[in-house]
Order: structure tokens, then C-alpha cells, then sequence
């Protein structure tokens, strides 16, 4: 009976102990998300201009900002509208993301304002999603659809659940990007499975570029995403828009027709 009680107790207190972490973890995730707030208005929009922007091909689009040293800041919203999280690309390429702040599950959806997402996705016939900011804004400005960004291929899974949850009757492409190729120690390519996966537990179809074995020769590191398709592929656009018109009448063939 001792034994029981002490049993019961230690359960309490680490309960007790586990609530207290949740507690302080949403707190700090909601004294960022107020810097956030506070900050976003003093960003102005960013411009073509920027040095990534161009390097990669795309346009600033509606929602994305810079901050007062030039870098690019891309707002990442819950699925009713609050902006918890944002990432930074600095001109190099590199990334990084505000200190403290809830991801899973957030995104951003270019041409949405900060928060309006949501909004934007319900008048869209389906949704299409993609890791990166890039991959997004090629996808959006090849086909005019609004493209939701899950910043990486971690946050496919949750970012598909919860617009599905939302959204039951839409569907859902996810254009994901094919790092077979680099897997490491015989763990399999993170972009590639985690799109697989994320569209098996949303009904949704998963699609990927595809490139010639004569372009990708010897420079396999560089042709993984869509953006890498628009960008370096013989065919540019053209194959983007080819794969991705594909890849939308696959995924409205999932959603039974009344």
C-alpha cells in the first residue's frame, strides 16, 4: 500500500511538473508571437529587388516583408490566423527562424496578407503545398494558384492535417522535393518520404520534378525542388507547369464526385 501511494504521488508530481513545461512553453510562444505582431508593421513589403528573390527566379509576393537589414521575413500563421512564427533568408540563402516560436502546424500562403491565408485557401479549388518559399512562389506564378509554404518538410505532415481538418472536401497536392538521391548513412531522402507520408494521411497525392539524366549529371545536389525544375532544367516552366497541371487533375480525382 506504501509502495501504491508513492507510486500515485511521484505520478502527480510528474504530471504536475509536465503542465507546469506546457504552461511556460505556451507562454513564451505567445510573448513571441506578440513581438511578432508588433513588429510586422514596421516591415515594409519586399521588392523584386531583393538578391534571393532573384537568384531564384520568383517575385516578392502579397505578405512577404524585409526587415532593416534587407533580409526577407515570410509571416507563418495557425489556421485561424495568428501569426506564431517567422522565418528569416538572409541574401545568402540561409535560414533561420524567430527565437522561440510555435512552427508545427503553421505556414504561410503567398498572395494572402499576414493571417488572411485562410481566406484566400477557401475560394481555391484545391490546395498545393510546398516546403520552401521558393518552391511556392514558382508554383504560384506557373500555374496562378495560391500556394501554401510549410517552410520544411518536417511541417508537410502537420500543415496538411490540420487544412484538412479544415477543409474536408478540398483537395490537397503536395509538391514536394525529390532528395532521394542525397540520402546519408542509409537514412532515406527527409523531403521526398515526408511528402509521401503527409499525403497518404491527408487523401492527397504527393508529386515531385522530374529531370533528365543528362542535365543532372555530376550536379545531382542541385536538382531536387520545383524551383531547381523552373531554374535549371532545359525545359524551365514549362515542365513545372506540365507536372503541376498533372499533378492537380490527379489530386481532384481523389475527392468522390457527388
Amino acid at each position: 500500500a506504501v509502495n501504491e501511494r508513492k507510486k500515485a504521488t511521484l505520478e502527480t508530481q510528474s504530471g504536475q511538473k509536465r503542465a507546469d513545461r506546457e504552461r511556460n512553453l505556451h507562454a513564451t510562444h505567445e510573448n513571441t508571437a506578440a513581438i511578432l505582431a508588433a513588429k510586422r508593421p514596421t516591415f515594409p513589403r519586399a521588392t523584386d529587388a531583393n538578391a534571393y528573390l532573384r537568384r531564384k527566379g520568383i517575385s516578392a509576393h502579397e505578405g512577404l516583408r524585409k526587415n532593416c537589414y534587407g533580409n526577407l521575413v515570410i509571416p507563418a500563421q495557425d489556421i485561424h490566423g495568428k501569426v506564431w512564427a517567422a522565418q528569416k533568408i538572409y541574401t545568402d540563402g540561409s535560414k533561420c527562424y524567430q527565437a522561440n516560436s510555435l512552427k508545427p502546424g503553421c505556414f504561410h500562403v503567398l498572395d494572402a496578407a499576414p493571417g488572411q491565408g485562410v481566406p484566400v485557401l477557401a475560394q481555391a479549388t484545391i490546395i498545393i503545398l510546398a516546403e520552401s518559399y521558393a518552391t511556392a512562389a514558382t508554383i504560384a506564378e506557373t500555374v496562378s494558384h495560391p500556394t501554401v509554404v510549410a517552410f520544411d518538410s518536417g511541417n508537410l505532415m502537420p500543415v496538411a492535417q490540420t487544412l484538412r481538418k479544415h477543409f474536408p472536401g478540398k483537395p490537397i497536392l503536395i509538391c514536394g522535393n525529390d532528395d532521394r538521391h542525397l540520402e546519408r548513412n542509409n537514412k532515406l531522402g527527409a523531403g521526398y518520404h515526408n511528402a509521401i507520408n503527409a499525403a497518404q494521411a491527408v487523401a492527397g497525392v504527393a508529386i515531385f520534378p522530374s529531370f533528365s539524366s543528362d542535365e543532372t549529371s555530376g550536379r545531382l545536389k542541385e536538382f531536387i525542388s520545383f524551383n531547381d525544375l523552373a531554374q535549371k532544367s532545359l525545359h524551365g516552366r514549362t515542365a513545372v507547369e506540365t507536372a503541376i497541371r498533372s499533378g492537380i487533375s490527379q489530386a481532384q480525382d481523389t475527392i468522390p464526385r457527388e
